[in-house]
């Protein structure tokens, strides 16, 4: 090879891929959840397989109907459908919990069909009243969907058998109706004074379990003030999950920082450090924050209400530091 011919083979560089640059350097089992993030955003088959397992890359292209079979295609569209009816079902259910007083009400909850959900009325009844006589355990759980929230929230498997123990108890056989609700008529219905009883019940229940996980050491002002950035926050960073890679990134980095702050005025409580400690290592997780705000401020992502509320209360909650735990910045 003549020294002319090295010069022009040297001279024109490789040109790779984002995915590619990162198989140089880390092998597929080693994939890291940012790789995942930026590979769902260019799902590129041929070159996924490159930095990825194949059950990494079908999970990968899960979401991109140009790589799935036609019968994928009709179960994403069965799948979608569900969810969308699931929406209308469980306002109509709300409607009829605000006045319920005599019916248990079941809906679907789950595509395959597994488990039924109680909201409200039903979910108490049911958790308190009839759960143990059928041998099963149900805890009250908060709602966890982003639409149509529920009090109360409980939950069943199995609802043939559920229909089997249920005459057995309350003695009828349930309606079922066109959009698969299961309504079962009860016995007695519920008097003022039972329903007042089962609301008391699970409120007392949550507040003893609050009483023991809370951290009782550090100034309750304190304490009070972060609840209120997670309230407050936490809601706003979730929604960010929807939009572009960079800002899910600011999305989950303040639910990290908040679970930081909290983490640590626990284990302050529990002795694990010392005050000026402790208000340390919350300036350090406050400022991640106010760097994030700064960054959604400045790209216009948020709006100048919530990005000023957001930042004041942060601020309220250094000022309480400094404070109460004696630490300057």
């Amino acid at each position: 090879m003549t020294e002319k011919q090295k010069k022009t083979e040297t001279s024109v560089p490789k040109q790779t891929s984002f995915l590619e640059d990162f198989d140089s350097k880390k092998s597929k089992s080693s994939a890291t959840d940012l790789m995942k993030i930026v590979a769902e955003s260019i799902p590129i088959k041929n070159k996924l397989k490159k930095s990825f397992s194949e059950d990494e890359v079908r999970q990968i292209l899960v979401n991109s109907t140009k790589y799935m079979t036609e019968e994928e295609r009709q179960e994403r569209a069965a799948k979608d459908k569900f969810k969308k009816n699931l929406k209308r079902i469980k306002r109509l259910i709300l409607d009829m919990e605000a006045t319920n007083r005599d019916k248990l009400i079941f809906y679907q909850s789950s595509y395959e069909g597994q488990f039924y959900r109680a909201l409200d009325t039903s979910a108490l009844y049911y958790a308190y009243r009839l759960a143990d006589r059928m041998g099963r355990k149900c805890n009250v759980m908060v709602d966890n969907d982003r639409f149509s929230k529920a009090l109360y929230v409980a939950t069943i498997s199995g609802m043939e058998k559920f229909i089997k123990q249920f005459e057995e108890l309350e003695g009828g056989k349930p309606e079922i109706t066109v959009d698969g609700i299961y309504i079962f008529p009860l016995k007695k219905p519920i008097s003022d004074e039972d329903f007042s009883m089962l609301r008391q019940t699970e409120n007392t229940k949550q507040e003893r379990l609050h009483n023991i996980l809370k951290p009782q050491k550090m100034a309750p002002a304190v304490y009070q003030q972060i609840l209120m950035i997670i309230r407050q926050l936490a809601p706003r960073s979730e929604k960010l999950r929807n939009d572009t890679i960079n800002y899910r990134m600011l999305g989950d980095e303040m639910l990290k920082n908040l679970i930081k702050i909290l983490v640590i005025y626990t284990d302050y409580a529990n002795g694990l450090f010392t005050k000026q400690e402790s208000a340390k290592l919350i300036f350090r997780e406050t400022g991640k924050i106010k760097a994030a705000l700064i960054i959604l401020g400045e790209t216009r992502k948020w709006g100048v209400t919530p990005l000023v509320s957001a930042g004041n209360n942060v601020n309220i909650l250094e000022h309480l530091i400094e404070k109460d735990l004696g630490e300057k910045k």
